[in-house]
């Protein structure tokens, strides 16, 4: 686990992060950005994601899903704005780390990493559900409007930018450590 943290302190990514939007990210922008980044909605829709845990009523939640699944229209409106923003973008890959590190997996190795990204988009929508569910509708469609905007689009994409990299960095990084380390 060590060797882990070694790799993924914030630091390297706050660096990726920083360095993508200087590179991509319009400094004219910033003044609209900053305004809907201070708007009630989005200052009430951040305070949902800056709690603490969820309270352990997340699973009967979850379970109560099974038996009554959201709305369609509430699906597709959280879908929008986790596509929005890019939260379930599943960009470290133990297939990605290895073809990086130039290490093949084999079929039955891709297919238990393709379910495993499949089970952490699943939680991640649960979750996402769970923290909306006080929300009315009208107000998430507010949201992902607000998100739909081009500068914060934009933002989005160069953050997932320097994200990404410094993901894959972190991955290839690591794997040719345990390589190394193997063999010793």
């Amino acid at each position: 686990m060590a060797v882990v943290m070694q790799f993924t302190r914030p630091e390297r990514f706050r660096q990726a992060v920083t360095a993508s939007l200087k590179k991509t990210y319009p400094a004219d922008a910033y003044p609209q950005l900053l305004d809907l980044l201070r708007s009630p909605l989005a200052r009430r829709m951040t305070a949902i994601w800056q709690q603490q845990q969820p309270n352990p009523d997340l699973q009967a939640f979850a379970a109560g899903l099974k038996q009554t699944a959201p709305g369609a229209q509430r699906l597709a409106i959280v879908n929008r704005i986790d596509q929005l923003t890019l939260a379930s973008d599943n960009t470290g890959t133990l297939r990605e780390a290895l073809g990086v590190a130039g290490v093949p997996m084999s079929a039955k190795q891709i297919d238990v990493d393709r379910q495993a990204g499949e089970k952490v988009r699943q939680a991640r929508l649960v979750l996402r559900l769970y923290r909306y569910r006080d929300e009315p509708e009208d107000q998430l469609r507010e949201y992902a409007g607000m998100l739909a905007s081009p500068v914060l689009v934009r933002f989005y994409e160069s953050v997932r930018s320097g994200m990404a990299e410094a993901e894959r960095q972190a991955l290839a990084d690591l794997v040719q450590t345990i390589q190394r380390r193997g063999r010793k």
